[in-house]
């Protein structure tokens, strides 16, 4: 079993749990080579021998490392130390979708925009190398600080011609985003993966899931036979072309879904501009005369919805003014009328329109503009003043918000600043405070699990506090007590949580033991009374000679367990570059004894004539005398081949002869031109 200080394959130091599922846990950790943080998935020992969790397992890490994309986890490595299987990913710091759209709700309609584009680009890249999710969720999906997505867990990814891991009658995927087919027992399609993102997209818009029930079968019966809810009967303002593109992604019939993950974002990026104002709502269906055209500016009035209008003169209805939610509408369930009254409401849609339309009209000429003033942080009794003092008029609504203080107002649509004509109502947002969260019973759990889960939770990590205690009975870094205890619930705003942490036995304090020798460092932890265990990290270092500690963790004045505590040593093997000396007049052997001891890979050329230099002894090297070469360079020495061979005696005559001739031909000639 893997514990926090594990050094895993001798690389990665465990320095924390992240999460658990029902097949591996992932755990933070450290790259000691590379230096950074990564995310290790460690397929669970009971599962080693179940041939579905190993394939599985194999599965997506074969199928993640063919997808290069930025908004896809990379995988750095892949890895097997014998009892563990293991997936090396990045670490993202941030949240799920899940919790974001709990945290941030309602989400500003460009922002869904920009997470679904981020998401598709994503499976179209997966798409592309022929690979289908088939498990595509809010919890699968990391949006970091900076708000860029990763899409993550391919354990059920699968290539279209792959035989499927599931068995007969079963279904694989998170049932709440799961296609029809899917639901069916059908094989999943590129179609089923577009289908989730609609789903995704109706939660984002609207705060919920279109389905849902007491049970997995009873949720998956109602994606193959209930129509998706209209996400314009939760909010009104939503324009109908970003409806239509939730109806159109979550169509029953997979051939009536967008063809490909490219089309649906298309067709997604252009919902908001001004050309598909008025557009008529997509039903599926080729004949296009029982379309109904509705207005996007207002909201939709469809049967059995009951809406409680603000007083005109902007005082709060408290029926209007629907706590725990940040919509106008209350809907019932009551469908048998609904055929009956849609022509009549439809007629009084048509009438609010005409008649807001004069009124606009007549009232273009009365009304000024104005700038909706600065309310933000203001409680509602100053806001209101603000606003009326500028004559505009308000409406309330009280939200959760774990940002923001409890009874202030937050936001303000319009915005602050903007301008308006007078007579028109801005609404604000108040806070509630901070959701009520349970947290988790975090004793004998270590702190680092602990953390990341109170923070999934939206618990804000100031509102944290860590308290080292002396504790016999627990290891060093394990939670021994909290408060509030385990089942407690405070407030995501304001709620502080203390955690009690072990230091172990009257821990000892680490010295500093950088720039010492391995043994000088054993000998002073030994001296402290330090029984545990000491890890040695190798590394080449250009300021710490060799054999000198770099760094440790914990560093100095950490306390540390004297009988159970891990103590990492970074040491270093030299520099990564070699001087190269004057090989001139060495042997050969010696010289190559040189580069094997300093890592460097030694040959030589076809060598040079030499009359001073001994046969097989170094004339020359490259690179040559003073010249630094890293660590694994090759070396190509020049050997004297000794002197130059003499021509043989006949061939000496011979010669003199030919120029004793050649001379006496040059006088004669010479003594004729005279």
């Amino acid at each position: 079993m893997i514990e926090v200080g594990e050094l895993l394959s001798g690389r990665y130091f465990i320095s924390g749990n992240i999460g658990r599922g029902g097949m591996a846990n992932v755990f933070l950790a450290k790259d000691v080579i590379l230096d950074r943080e990564v995310a290790i998935k460690v397929l669970r020992l009971e599962n080693n021998k179940d041939k579905n969790a190993a394939l599985r397992f194999e599965r997506e890490a074969r199928a993640v490392t063919e997808l290069v994309h930025p908004n896809i986890v990379s995988i750095y490595d892949v890895g097997d130390d014998g009892e563990h299987k293991y997936i090396v990913m990045e670490y993202v710091r941030g949240m799920d979708l899940k919790k974001f759209i709990k945290m941030n709700y309602p989400i500003p309609y460009n922002q869904v925009i920009d997470i679904m584009l981020q998401l598709l680009a994503a499976i179209q890249t997966a798409h592309a190398n022929h690979i289908i999710h088939r498990d595509i969720k809010p919890q699968n999906i990391l949006i970091n600080e900076s708000g860029q997505v990763k899409i993550t867990d391919f354990g059920i990814a699968v290539a279209p011609n792959e035989v499927s891991l599931t068995q007969t009658n079963s279904m694989v995927g998170s049932v709440h985003y799961l296609s029809p087919e899917q639901a069916r027992g059908e094989t999943a399609s590129m179609q089923s993966d577009i289908y989730a993102c609609g789903i995704i997209l109706y939660e984002m818009l609207t705060g919920r899931l279109p389905f849902d029930g007491e049970s997995a079968v009873n949720i998956a019966l109602k994606h193959f036979q209930e129509a998706i809810p209209s996400v314009r009967e939760i909010d009104g303002f939503i324009p109908q072309a970003l409806e239509n593109v939730v109806l159109k992604a979550t169509a029953k019939n997979p051939g009536n879904r967008y063809p490909t993950v490219y089309d649906m974002a298309a067709d997604l990026a252009t919902t908001l501009s001004k050309e598909r104002q008025g557009e008529l709502r997509y039903d599926g269906h080729e004949d296009n005369s029982q379309l109904i055209n509705i207005d996007p500016s207002k909201p939709t009035l469809l049967n059995n919805t009951k809406v409680h209008a603000a007083p005109v003169d902007g005082a709060i209805d408290p029926e209007w003014e629907t706590p725990g939610d940040s919509r106008i509408m209350e809907f019932g369930n009551d469908k048998k009328k609904k055929k009956k009254t849609v022509l009549i409401v439809a007629l009084l849609a048509a009438l609010v329109v005409i008649l807001g339309f004069i009124y606009m009209l007549s009232s273009v000429h009365l009304n000024g503009d104005v700038k909706v003033p600065n309310v933000i942080g203001d409680n509602q009794t100053t806001a209101v003043a603000k606003l009326r003092k500028v004559n505009l008029k308000y409406k309330v609504l009280k939200v959760e918000d774990d940002s923001a203080e409890k009874d202030k107002v937050f936001k303000t649509d319009p915005e602050k600043g903007s301008t308006v004509k007078e007579n028109s109502r801005v609404t604000l947002y108040i806070s509630k405070g901070g959701e009520q969260i349970e947290i988790g019973d975090y004793v004998g759990r270590d702190t680092a699990f602990a953390k990341d889960d109170l923070k999934l939770k939206g618990i804000k990590e100031e509102n944290i506090e860590f308290i080292d205690t002396v504790d016999d009975s627990a290891a060093v870094g394990i939670i021994v007590k909290q408060t509030p205890k385990g089942g407690g619930k405070v407030d995501g705003a304001t709620g502080k949580i203390k955690i009690y942490v072990s230091s172990g036995k009257e821990g000892i304090v680490l010295p500093d033991f950088v720039g010492q020798t391995v043994a000088d460092a054993k000998s002073a932890l030994s001296s402290l009374g330090f029984k545990g265990q000491v890890n040695i990290s190798e590394e080449y270092s250009e300021t710490v000679p060799e054999g000198k500690i770099i760094k440790q963790s914990p560093e100095k004045d950490a306390k540390v367990d004297p009988d159970k505590g891990v103590v990492l040593l970074h040491v270093s093997k030299g520099s990564e570059y070699v001087t190269m000396l004057d090989f001139t007049g060495m042997s050969y052997a010696e010289a190559q004894k040189f580069c094997n001891e300093n890592g460097l890979n030694a040959s030589k050329d076809n060598g040079q004539y030499s009359n001073t230099m001994t046969q097989g002894y170094v004339l020359a090297s490259n690179p040559g005398n003073g010249a630094k070469v890293k660590r694994g360079a090759p070396i190509v020495f020049t050997l004297s081949n000794g002197p130059a061979p003499q021509p043989s005696s006949s061939s000496s005559s011979s010669s003199s002869s030919s120029s004793s001739s050649a001379q006496e031909s040059s006088t004669t000639a010479d003594t004729a031109a005279h």
